[in-house]
């Protein structure tokens, strides 16, 4: 079996691409704040452990990167495995991280520029902007496709009514992307999304050893640890705790009605 030692990303000659390939599945590192760090650490730890086979062909996925940008090739007759979690997480998550991390990634996009300082903005302010104002050509141009800007183009679509997630969701994990995102109403996504919905295997973050097991085709990986270091880490602060936190009745109902997909696929109460 071929052993594979794990050199700092930044250091690491082994990489081309947002998704770790194996002869027999694609793990696309798509979904920021899901889980994606874990997975390529885990999908490594289980390689190197003999609990998976065959050739890793490319095991570092340096950038968040959409399913229809994978090879024919890459894509043939594998598992094409994505990470998702609880869209009232994801959000508690996701802004905290950027407003922590002082990037100016909220600040010059998500924001849609409509303040001077995100130390302004309270997080139901912040969450509001993400689910209606967003300006979604100008974060996927800038932000969100800065890796790969000239293999897109988005056009402005008042038709597609969802959130900041659904629509990463939509760009990360389906090979028609772009034309649902430029052209789709919100029924037509909703109508058509089994048959095209690209990723094979979904690997929810609350889920994450079993989904991950199960998508690997592991059979027994005993007590093979996994790092998780998103905030809001569900192993250790339930959902409920984050929504008594952070939300209220309003901003969980903004949440359902435009992450509905999430509610309606994954997560049913």
């Amino acid at each position: 079996m071929k052993k594979l030692i794990q050199l700092p990303i930044s250091d690491n000659p082994n990489f081309s691409s947002g998704a770790i390939i194996h002869d027999d599945f694609v793990s696309i590192n798509g979904l920021q704040r899901c889980g994606t760090t874990s997975t390529r650490t885990y999908i490594m730890n289980a390689f190197n452990e003999g609990l998976i086979t065959g050739n890793l062909n490319q095991y570092v996925a340096r950038f968040h990167m959409p399913v229809r940008l994978c090879s024919k090739q890459d894509l043939n007759n594998k598992k094409i495995i994505g990470n998702i979690r609880h869209p009232l997480s994801f959000y508690a998550s996701y802004i905290d991280y950027h407003k922590n991390s002082r990037s100016g990634y909220l600040d010059d996009y998500s924001t849609y520029k409509c303040y001077n300082s995100l130390d302004d903005l309270k997080f139901k302010q912040i969450l509001h902007i993400l689910l209606f104002k967003l300006d979604w050509v100008n974060f996927a141009n800038n932000l969100d496709g800065h890796h790969y800007k000239n293999s897109q183009y988005w056009e402005t679509n008042q038709q597609l009514q969802v959130g900041l997630y659904t629509k990463r969701y939509i760009n990360m994990f389906f090979n028609n992307g772009d034309e649902i995102l430029n052209n789709w109403t919100t029924q037509q996504f909703f109508d058509n999304h089994d048959k095209e919905l690209t990723v094979t295997n979904i690997v929810k973050l609350e889920n994450f050893k079993n989904d991950m097991d199960n998508a690997l085709s592991i059979e027994k990986s005993g007590e093979m640890p996994y790092e998780n270091k998103s905030s809001y880490n569900p192993s250790n602060k339930s959902l409920q705790d984050v929504i008594s936190e952070r939300y209220d009745d309003e901003s969980i109902a903004w949440v359902k009605e435009r992450e509905k997909i999430f509610f309606d696929k994954y997560y049913k109460e």
